[in-house]
C-alpha cells in the first residue's frame, strides 16, 4: 500500500492497525464512541463563548457604540 500510494505518506503502524481492525472485525469501521464525547465539544463551545464574552467586557456596549442616542 505504501509503495502503491505514495502520495497517501502512510505509516506503517497505521496500516497495521488497519489491517489489525479488519482482521478482528471484519470491518474497517470505527467503533461507535471511539470519538470525542458530546461533552468534550460541548465544555470546547462554552470555552470559546466565555473568551468571546470576556473579550467584549472591556467594551461594555461595544456593539451600540455606532449609535447616537439624542
Amino acid at each position: 500500500m505504501i509503495k502503491e500510494f505514495p502520495s497517501r505518506q502512510w505509516k506503517i503502524h497505521t496500516l497495521n492497525n488497519l489491517i489489525k481492525r479488519i482482521d478482528e472485525t471484519g470491518s474497517s469501521d470505527r467503533k461507535w464512541g471511539s470519538g470525542r464525547s458530546w461533552f468534550v465539544h460541548m465544555l470546547d463551545y462554552i470555552a470559546i463563548v466565555y473568551k468571546l464574552i470576556s473579550s467584549q467586557e472591556a467594551a461594555s456596549g461595544g456593539h451600540m457604540e455606532h449609535y447616537y442616542f439624542d
